[in-house]
């Protein structure tokens, strides 16, 4: 894929094949990959066992043409269609302890699995980075964290003290019972996400949380 449009990518050219494991490939994982795969990012791992409904398609990634497939696949298919030289590697089946390696990018929407996730490899050596997603109606958060920073991570495991069924209560619902969530909040936080991670990837640097409520273009970083 030509990157020139994107200027010098010397700064992070050597990290372009690290592995990108996403875990979840719904509103958040989809355009998370989407868009690292669009600055020349080749090599994914896709965890999801969902499947794209109608209802998906004004805040995820995907086209009529996914429903009723694997999201983890049907990502897969468009990380190709963007890239035919990308290497992506789906489970179907979702996160059940497969081995993790370079950039983690948590997106699923359930904080037990999550939560699961960073203390199964708290002490996992070849974990670079992880990046967890929180995504409210109006607004969404960010979490990023050296993986070598033990005392980072036992913060960022701190900030997960409640269950799924506690956070699904706190999700807001449409009348017929549909969970909400919005394109301008997902793809708001994707994109500052990113640049904390591009951050970290050109200056060894990294924002450990970006809070983020995009109607009322109001960011704070931490």
């Amino acid at each position: 894929m030509d990157l020139s449009k994107l200027g010098d990518i010397n700064p992070y050219q050597k990290e372009l094949s690290t592995t990108i494991h996403i875990i979840g490939c719904g509103s958040v994982g989809s355009t998370q990959a989407e868009l690292l795969a669009r600055y020349g990012f080749c090599k994914f791992k896709l965890y999801d066992f969902d499947f794209v409904e109608s209802k998906n398609l004004c805040n995820q990634m995907f086209f009529n043409c996914d429903l009723n497939h694997n999201k983890a696949e049907s990502l897969k298919n468009i990380l190709l269609s963007v890239n035919p030289d990308i290497e992506v590697q789906v489970f179907e089946q979702g996160y059940i302890n497969q081995r993790l390696n370079g950039i983690v990018i948590l997106c699923a929407d359930n904080i037990d699995l999550c939560r699961n996730i960073c203390k199964q490899n708290r002490l996992n050596p070849y974990i670079k980075v992880m990046l967890n997603y929180r995504t409210a109606r109006y607004d969404a958060q960010h979490y990023a964290v050296e993986w070598r920073d033990k005392p980072s991570v036992d913060n960022l495991i701190k900030t997960m003290n409640f269950t799924h069924e506690e956070a699904k209560a706190e999700t807001p619902v449409s009348a017929c019972g549909v969970e909400i969530g919005e394109s301008i909040v997902v793809r708001d936080i994707v994109l500052k996400g990113t640049t904390n991670l591009f951050k970290w990837i050109t200056e060894r640097k990294l924002s450990p949380l970006i809070i983020s409520s995009p109607y009322k273009f109001d960011t704070v970083v931490m």
